[in-house]
């Protein structure tokens, strides 16, 4: 079993700068003992420099996370009926939790805009939405698009939105929620970009990886690959992991402009989610989240875990998703 890290110490807390009301701390069900409820602290990552800390605990399993500024944005549904799903807000000056109105039916796609968070909701059969909720405002879901085709991918980019869906990826003009078709005939299975309003866009499906300009004009390959498990760009290095042919999964680095394909690995275990900065790259395995040294091309293995789920950083700490102990977590960098 793994080990969960203890509370951070306790501190005073801070008013809630946020209107929306607090979810109730949900009381686990699962046997396995659970930190207490975390306190917030002024602390950089809540303190969390040498052992990860406890930020949140859910309902359900966490599926998918996002943090943009003061905003965690958490997926979590129960798995074994596809339902009970949650899109939860966490303030991370107050660690106070909202949970947006939802079908409950939701589906593992995610991202956080400036202004939004957006998400993913029913099934191609039954008709699949993308929605999307304001972080400042109190008001209902706005449907960003929908249809009986599967939803592919999501992506915001500063105040920008992208979505892969149809065979075509599109791009959202917010004011009239009114969406413009980027690029067609294209079917990424993710999106990334560098996290920048003038990014190009990057995506992949089993065995290509594209450049996909964002002010228009055709795709252009950057390289061909065995099937792509994960993938994330500063915009001058791609790197991807691939899950086939298993279980030989490797980690990879590519120019952002294409060239030869340089193998830094071998992880044993498929990577289904990665970020990176300009020292690092996490991702995550069956063994846990792990990092890679962008000069040394050394990776370690940072947080151990057979449920770790999704990744994401800003600009001083990494956050994860742990499904088991349905919770999120941090530490500093």
């Amino acid at each position: 079993m793994d080990r969960l890290p203890s509370e951070p110490a306790p501190q005073p807390t801070q008013p809630a700068p946020h209107p929306l009301p607090m979810a109730p701390t949900p009381t686990p069900s699962d046997p396995d003992p659970l930190p207490p409820d975390p306190v917030p602290t002024s602390a950089a990552c809540f303190g969390a420099r040498t052992a990860p800390k406890l930020l949140a605990r859910l309902a359900n399993p966490p599926r998918a996370l996002a943090v943009k500024g003061n905003n965690i944005a958490v997926i979590s549904r129960n798995d074994a009926t596809g339902r009970d799903g949650a899109v939860t807000l966490i303030d991370l000056g107050t660690l106070q939790q909202y949970v947006v109105p939802s079908s409950g039916v939701l589906t593992q796609t995610l991202s956080l805009s400036n202004d939004f968070v957006y998400w993913s909701e029913g099934s191609g059969s039954n008709g699949t939405q993308v929605r999307r909720f304001a972080l400042t405002e109190v008001q209902a879901p706005d449907t960003v698009w929908q249809g009986s085709f599967t939803f592919a991918a999501m992506l915001a980019l500063g105040d920008e939105f992208f979505y892969a869906a149809d065979s075509n990826v599109y791009q959202l003009a917010d004011s009239a929620l009114d969406s413009n078709a980027l690029l067609e005939d294209v079917s990424p299975s993710q999106l990334v970009g560098d996290g920048t309003d003038r990014s190009d866009l990057y995506g992949s499906n089993c065995d290509q990886i594209w450049r996909l300009p964002q002010r228009g004009g055709s795709p252009q390959l950057v390289t061909e690959t065995s099937c792509v498990s994960a993938l994330a760009t500063d915009g001058f290095d791609l790197f991807f992991s691939t899950t086939t042919p298993l279980p030989a999964t490797t980690l990879n680095r590519v120019s952002a402009s294409g060239g030869p394909v340089t193998t830094i690995g071998n992880v044993q275990d498929s990577g289904y989610a990665m970020q990176l900065d300009p020292q690092s790259v996490y991702f995550v395995t069956a063994k846990g989240l792990n990092q890679l040294d962008r000069t040394s091309s050394k990776v370690r293995l940072l947080v151990p875990g057979t449920s770790l789920r999704d990744v994401a950083l800003d600009e001083h700490c990494v956050y994860w998703a742990d499904a088991r102990a349905k919770a999120v977590f941090t530490l500093e960098k």
